[in-house]
């Protein structure tokens, strides 16, 4: 009645017929085909599906590459995009602890231009002085060693 669509009235989209079914040959490679499948909500994914044609958008790879992370491989979301597959991804990613992969590097170092937020506090914005940090809570025991 509105003039908009309906989303809950649209059937479910169905990317399981888009799987190549190639099975991994690479641990990483099966690390990263059941990570694709858990973000993606499928049952199973190839090593050489495309994870943005199977169903995948921007948040979702942040999560592929923050689980990814907790099991143990490094990689970012900017790689997601960059490479796409499971199997490219394989080939990256760098154990945890390990030395980073090729690109794996922290992108959310560095200056960056101001936001249209702070263009429109003007001279009120915050300037180069501006910092963004964590906390990271430690067990009471831990030393420097």
């Amino acid at each position: 009645p509105n003039g908009k669509t309906d989303r809950k009235a649209l059937p479910a989209p169905d990317y399981a017929g888009q799987t190549s079914g190639r099975k991994p040959r690479t641990r990483d490679e099966a690390v990263m085909c059941a990570l694709f499948a858990e973000v993606l909500g499928v049952e199973e994914v190839g090593a050489d599906d495309d994870f943005f044609e199977a169903g995948g958008d921007s948040v979702m790879a942040m999560q592929l590459a923050a689980r990814a992370r907790r099991a143990g491989l490094v990689m970012t979301s900017r790689q997601v995009f960059e490479q796409g597959t499971p199997e490219r991804l394989a080939r990256l990613v760098a154990p945890a602890g390990g030395e980073a992969a090729p690109g794996a590097e922290d992108a959310a170092v560095g200056e960056i231009a101001p936001t249209p937020a702070m263009r429109a506090l003007g001279e009120h914005a915050p300037g180069a002085d501006l910092a963004q940090w964590v906390a990271v809570a430690t067990p009471a025991g831990l030393t420097w060693e």
